[in-house]
């Protein structure tokens, strides 16, 4: 089923959500970026300055900046990545290793906002409004 609005409508929901926003309280939202593979660097100082990517079955799950600069995404598979790059560093997750950095990084981010927000490994939403 395909959902499609009228202009009208369109209209109708812009004014209602600008009517109903506030911009009483102050949200952050806080990517790790390349995480997984900054862990990876992170824990193997070989890694440093080659081009890095995590992934299975495949598929490329992060990469890091050298990797990023040679086109190399997440969701890429990986034997694309390795075309563009023949010298990548392909390095399989380690997800028990990622949800203890992960919860080590959120426990800091708790004392500013003991409802932290998250829907993953790598993110978070805090309220930093009583912060600033």
């Amino acid at each position: 089923y395909l959902w499609i609005w009228t202009q009208t409508e369109v209209k109708w929901r812009l004014a209602w959500f600008k009517n109903e926003r506030s911009f009483k309280r102050t949200w952050m939202h806080i990517d790790f970026d390349m995480f997984y593979a900054a862990v990876e660097i992170r824990d193997n100082s070989m890694l440093e300055g080659k081009p890095v990517i995590v992934g299975e079955k495949g598929i490329v799950s992060t990469s890091n900046y050298i990797a990023r600069k040679l086109g190399i995404k997440s969701g890429m598979p990986i034997f694309i990545a390795w075309w563009l790059c023949p010298k990548l560093v392909v390095i399989a997750p380690n997800f028990t290793k990622y949800k203890q950095i992960s919860d080590e990084l959120k426990t800091l981010l708790w004392q500013f906002d003991p409802l932290l927000e998250s829907h993953g490994l790598d993110e978070a939403n805090i309220d930093t409004t009583d912060w600033l």
